[in-house]
């Protein structure tokens, strides 16, 4: 537990750096990547899994030359579609050699996370082939030799960065607006999410920043509310039951050790609970109870925690699948 806490510390440290470095640059866009977001035409079923895997790999290694690669959801996503063109074979001396010849597509696409639909925000093909003394070789040698650093890809995304910084310059508090409408619907995933995506340059972000604090505090003690329900019952059993019979006493600090502090209100209400049977934890649940406790009365770790907990539930949140045209995006 003492290391995870050191952890949650050195990441929001980190993200607050990195945040001060985009403050510097004066705008740093996100774009967001998944390895659903890859996508694999003519590959051998055996090597979907692993060739998608080093796409999506090398993907993210040229966003980052050019912007932040993100995991999660955004308004924009970059999209890799990998064809298997041709694979032809040639007898040199004793050993076949087989050539394949690819095409990557790349497109970064405003995602359809309501009723409005998809847009491609730019685009671009390139061809590649590599070899190899079989199919699957040749094949996974066509996407070893994509290279993070080459000029053409890293050039793509340096324009579609350029493209966002419009589109959030011309559409940020539209943006503001969906994010609000997903709260009024109790989605909190999606409107902490959306509000999590804006870039530090848009012109909206401060005011997205402290709407996602808003919405994180109304979900976070939504969710601690209904936790709050299993952690009483858990300590009601393990006021009467024998504790030798059945462990509740391992099930309350398990939902406990799982609630934010940010909840304010209900995690307040949740340490009464666990109170009620402070006396008989034994010697690890009694560690684990004096950390949680002593977190809750630090104002800069219940940030982190928040801070950590925000990041996650981005990362996390899937949009709905979209398919209906959209407008071309106002340039």
């Amino acid at each position: 537990m003492k290391k995870q806490y050191i952890f949650m510390g050195l990441f929001f440290l980190l993200m607050i750096s990195s945040y001060a470095q985009q403050g510097e640059a004066g705008n740093t866009v996100k774009i967001f990547v998944s390895r659903g977001s890859i996508n694999l035409l003519n590959v051998p079923e055996k090597q979907q899994e692993i060739l998608q895997d080093r796409l999506y790999r090398k993907l993210t290694q040229i966003i980052n030359q050019s912007s932040i690669a993100e995991i999660g959801y955004s308004s924009f996503l970059a999209v890799a579609d990998f064809d298997v063109v041709t694979v032809s074979s040639s007898q040199t001396g004793m050993a076949s050699v087989y050539l394949a010849d690819c095409e990557l597509t790349l497109r970064v696409k405003r995602t359809s996370w309501n009723q409005i639909g998809e847009a491609t925000f730019h685009s671009m093909s390139r061809n590649l082939s590599g070899s190899g003394s079989n199919k699957d070789e040749a094949i996974a040698a066509a996407i070893n030799n994509l290279q993070p650093k080459d000029k053409e890809l890293v050039a793509f995304f340096l324009e579609s960065r350029k493209k966002i910084d419009a589109y959030y310059a011309a559409n940020c508090k539209e943006v503001l607006v969906q994010a609000d409408q997903f709260l009024k619907l109790k989605n909190y995933e999606a409107s902490i999410a959306l509000y999590f995506s804006i870039p530090t340059g848009a012109p909206c972000y401060t005011e997205a920043w402290d709407a996602s604090q808003k919405v994180y505090a109304t979900y976070i003690e939504d969710v601690c509310n209904k936790n709050l329900v299993k952690l009483k019952a858990y300590v009601a059993l393990a006021q009467t039951e024998n504790y030798s019979k059945k462990n509740y006493y391992d099930s309350a600090m398990h939902i406990m050790s799982n609630l934010s502090p940010a909840s304010d209100k209900c995690y307040i209400e949740s340490m009464k609970e666990i109170e009620k049977i402070e006396a008989r934890l034994n010697g690890q649940q009694k560690s684990q109870w004096d950390l949680l406790k002593q977190v809750v009365s630090d104002e800069a770790q219940v940030n982190k925690e928040k801070y950590k907990a925000m990041g996650r539930i981005s990362k996390d949140y899937q949009p709905p699948q979209n398919t209906t045209p959209a407008p071309a995006p106002r340039q």
